[in-house]
């Protein structure tokens, strides 16, 4: 009875403070796992990456981008006679909730990617009991699996939005802190509000070199499926000339 009654209060708040637009600035924390034959080659390569991501809504429509602030730094590392240029690579995702679709831009490898895709219906388990602060607003615990990963949610209904980082929403309320397995975390870090103004979503059109989510997989997989077997062919070069 007592979570039934926390989280008949909580759609309360959250139905007398529904805020059409705004702005969520996040902090997104990742760290990298490569596989062995990658990792023996690659020493020195960072073990985790931060960056800023800023999510955006008015009305049904979202977008969820790459700090445009941040795009352009770069650090440049020496690896033998080899320059790495490492930095924020660019991702622009928009959601259209009206009609249920999304479109993403991202760059990966050099080249840049356009992707289309349904918006999901995530089911969430939800624990009104468990909860934290952030920023000063009081969150709730949710959870779901994905492709096996636990994906934990810490979301306020005193921000009724319905949206979250990365697409990952659809709880009665903003999500403020993503946990997606153990490698990668998003906080909220600066919230706005907008009552009287337009919020500034980045709006996507599809592009004659869209394609669909599960072919950008398939090509995504053969490229991976190339790169290890290019790094597993120079290991060996390397090991004969070194005589192991």
């Amino acid at each position: 009875m007592k979570v039934l009654a926390t989280l008949l209060m909580a759609l309360t708040i959250a139905s007398s403070t529904a805020q059409d637009r705004g702005t969520i600035i996040y902090e997104e924390d990742m760290t990298f796992n490569l596989p062995p034959e990658v990792a023996v080659m690659f020493k020195d390569a960072p073990k985790s990456r931060q960056k800023k991501m800023i999510l955006s809504w008015d009305g049904s429509q979202v977008s969820y981008i790459t700090d445009p602030a941040k795009q352009d730094e770069r650090s440049v590392k020496r690896r033998g006679n080899a320059m790495m240029i490492r930095g924020n690579r660019k991702t622009t995702k928009y959601y259209n909730y009206e009609i249920g679709t999304m479109l993403e831009e991202r760059e990966m490898m050099g080249k840049e990617f356009s992707i289309k895709d349904s918006i999901p219906e995530i089911k969430w388990k939800v624990d009104v009991a468990n909860q934290r602060d952030i920023l000063g607003y009081t969150c709730m615990r949710a959870s779901t699996t994905v492709d096996t990963i636990e994906v934990v949610a810490w979301w306020t209904p005193q921000i009724q939005t319905s949206y979250g980082p990365d697409g990952f929403g659809g709880l009665p309320g903003a999500v403020l802190a993503l946990g997606y397995g153990a490698d990668k975390a998003i906080l909220a870090q600066n919230i706005q509000l907008h009552a009287d103004s337009t919020a500034e979503v980045v709006i996507l059109t599809e592009k004659k070199s869209t394609m669909e989510r599960a072919d950008f997989d398939i090509k995504m997989e053969k490229r991976k499926e190339e790169m290890r077997k290019m790094w597993s062919g120079n290991r060996k070069r390397r090991d004969m000339r070194q005589g192991r």
